[in-house]
């Protein structure tokens, strides 16, 4: 890390970390994210953030505590993740089950979908995720500008990949249905989103048992 440039580093952070709170729409803005998808992007949004810290902690204090905690840490915080996508994969299933049984169930339960879920936030939902869109491509140019050897690290490239990959997914899911289908695409969205975070989570996981076992 002797040729990163700090600054710009910082300021990668820090436009991840921004992402993550409208995603996780914490009370700091005046608005809430719609529907499910957008929300279950904070999954892998947060791995990232997660990883990046951790990389920001090795330049602000010693390396080599950083390595005596960073196993454990990375153990706790991916089964926090992991444990967060099993429960959000089965509220989504849930959602997602309950939202086409009532509208195949002619005529009164269509009515009560078309009541309840047909009104999706659809213009404030592609709003919000085109704003997260843009804040990944400034953070992943900042991060390349402050050291371009962060594109030898595979695993960091394949994670802000798929950071971005999740958000164009959950913007197509729910721009390409008509507006009454766009409460089932998103629930479907969250659950795929949900699916690859748990695969994340498992792999963050496995990674961190060998600096424990160094520990130990």
């Amino acid at each position: 890390m002797e040729t990163l440039r700090k600054p710009l580093f910082y300021a990668a952070f820090s436009v991840l970390f921004l992402a993550l709170l409208i995603e996780l729409s914490t009370g700091i803005f005046n608005f809430e994210v719609p529907g499910l998808g957008i929300s279950s992007i904070a999954l892998i949004d947060s791995m990232l953030v997660f990883v990046i810290a951790m990389m920001l902690l090795n330049i602000l204090v010693s390396p080599a505590l950083v390595g005596k905690i960073s196993g454990i840490s990375t153990l706790i915080f991916s089964l926090f993740i992991l444990i967060t996508s099993i429960m959000l994969l089965m509220y989504s299933l849930t959602e997602l089950t309950a939202m086409l049984a009532l509208l195949l169930a002619v005529p009164f339960g269509t009515a009560a979908y078309f009541s309840i879920f047909a009104d999706f936030a659809r213009v404030e939902a592609a709003s919000v995720l085109s704003v997260l869109i843009l804040l990944k491509v400034v953070f992943a140019i900042l991060l390349i500008m402050s050291n371009p050897r962060f594109l030898e690290n595979r695993g960091l490239v394949f994670l802000i990949f798929t950071a971005l990959l999740v958000n164009i997914l959950v913007t197509f899911l729910q721009g390409f249905p008509p507006d009454f289908l766009v409460s089932i695409t998103d629930a479907l969205a969250a659950i795929i989103v949900a699916l690859i975070g748990l695969v994340w989570s498992l792999n963050l996981l496995l990674r961190s048992l060998p600096a424990i076992l160094k520990v130990i």
